[in-house]
C-alpha cells in the first residue's frame, strides 16, 4: 500500500510539471518579512509612547537627545521633532532638579518661569558636578599654612546648615543653566593668561576655550577629589569671606559673620568662586580683585547683577549694587527675589 501511495504521489508530480513540485532553479520571491515587522514594531512603540503605558527611566534614556549639548551649539529646541525629545512633565522636571540638589520651592519655580532652561537642566546626561556631594566639616583647627588667615573653628547650626545646602543646589543648577554657559562663552577675552600661571593643577593653568573646556578641568579635579566636598565654618576668616583650598583637596572655609550676613545671590556667587579655587584655578598677579580677567572673578561675574543687559561682565563686580539700569543678577533672574533676602540676619 505504501508503495502504491508513493508512486500515485510521483505520478501527480509529473501531471503538475513545475507547479509546486519541480525543483526549478527560478529564486523564489521573498515576502518583505523584516521591513513588516520593523515597521509593525515601531507603530506598536509609537501607540506606547502615545498611550498611558508607563515607560521607565532606563528605557527612555537612551532615547534623549543631549538638550543641553544641543543649546551650546546655538540649535534651537523648536527645530527639533517633538517625537525625537522625551517630553518630561513638569512633576518630572521638579524630581529630577530636586534629585540633583534644588529644593523643592526652587525647582518648582524655575520650571513655572523657565522651563526650557530647567527642562534643559533636567535632561542633561553629562552635568557639571553631577553626583557630587558635601559634608559639614566639625570644628577643625586650620592647616599649618593657613593659620594667619583662619582662627576660631566653630560648629554648623541647623540654620547655617540649611542656608548652605539650599545654596549648594542652586549652585549646582546655575553651573548647568543655559543662561550661565552663554554669558560664559560671550566674555571669554576678558581672561588673561597672566592670571592662571599660579594654577597649582596642570589643568588649570590655560585659559579655557569655551564652557566645555572649564567642564572638563572641574570635572577632572571634583573627580580626583572623590566628588566630596567639606565646608568648614570660622568665627575669623582675614582678607575675605571665604576661602577655597588650592591643595587639589575640595574644601572650602567660610567666615561665619560674613557668609551669615549676605544675601542668597550675593553668597551664592562667593561660593561659586571658592569652589572654582578648589578646581585649580587661581588669580595671581597684578590687577585681579574684583576684576573678571580670571577664572573665580569671571565665574562671580557671570552671575552677578546686569549680566543680562551688559554687552560684557567687565565692571560688574565694581559695585555692590546694581548698576543703573542693570536687571537683577542670575540667581534672581531663574529663582526669584527670595534671592535678595539676607540669610535670616545672623543665623549662625
Amino acid at each position: 500500500m505504501r508503495k502504491i501511495t508513493i508512486k500515485i504521489a510521483g505520478l501527480l508530480c509529473l501531471l503538475m510539471g513545475f507547479w509546486g513540485c519541480s525543483k526549478s532553479n527560478d529564486p523564489k520571491p521573498v515576502l518583505p518579512q523584516k521591513e513588516t515587522t520593523a515597521r509593525h514594531q515601531g507603530d506598536r512603540d509609537h501607540h506606547k509612547l502615545k498611550g498611558k503605558e508607563a515607560v521607565s527611566d532606563s528605557t527612555i534614556r537612551p532615547l534623549l537627545l543631549d538638550t543641553a549639548q544641543l543649546v551650546d551649539q546655538g540649535i534651537p529646541m523648536t527645530s527639533l521633532s517633538p517625537a525625537l525629545i522625551h517630553q518630561l512633565t513638569d512633576t518630572e522636571i521638579v524630581q529630577r532638579l530636586v534629585d540633583f540638589g534644588l529644593e523643592q520651592q526652587d525647582a518648582q519655580y524655575v520650571v513655572k518661569n523657565h522651563r526650557q532652561d530647567a527642562l534643559t537642566v533636567a535632561q542633561d546626561q553629562h552635568r557639571l558636578m553631577e553626583g557630587v556631594h558635601y559634608q559639614f566639616g566639625i570644628p577643625t583647627n586650620p592647616p599649618a599654612s593657613w593659620g594667619a588667615i583662619l582662627a576660631g573653628p566653630m560648629y554648623w547650626s541647623g540654620q547655617a546648615q540649611k542656608n548652605i545646602q539650599r545654596m549648594f543646589g542652586l549652585i549646582k543648577f546655575m553651573f548647568n543653566a543655559p543662561k550661565f554657559k552663554q554669558v560664559f562663552n560671550r566674555n571669554l577675552g576678558l581672561l588673561q593668561q597672566y592670571t592662571f600661571n599660579g594654577a597649582t593643577q596642570a589643568p588649570a593653568r590655560n585659559i579655557p576655550s569655551n564652557f566645555e573646556a572649564f567642564k572638563q578641568v572641574a570635572n577632572h579635579a571634583m573627580t580626583n577629589g572623590g566628588k566630596n566636598y567639606q565646608l568648614f565654618l570660622y568665627s575669623q576668616v582675614n582678607g575675605g569671606e571665604a576661602y577655597g583650598d588650592l591643595g587639589g583637596e575640595l574644601k572650602v572655609y567660610l567666615h561665619e559673620h560674613g557668609v551669615a550676613t549676605g544675601s542668597f545671590y550675593m553668597t551664592a556667587g562667593l561660593l561659586m568662586h571658592e569652589i572654582t579655587h578648589t578646581w585649580g584655578y587661581s588669580h595671581d598677579g597684578a590687577n585681579v580683585l574684583l576684576n573678571p580677567n580670571n577664572i573665580p572673578y569671571y565665574v562671580q561675574a557671570v552671575v552677578a547683577p546686569g549680566f543680562n543687559t551688559q554687552p560684557s561682565v567687565q565692571g560688574l563686580l565694581q559695585s555692590p549694587k546694581w548698576p543703573s539700569g542693570a536687571d537683577v543678577d542670575m540667581f534672581t533672574y531663574y529663582f526669584g527675589e527670595d534671592m535678595l533676602r539676607g540669610l535670616q540676619g545672623h543665623p549662625y
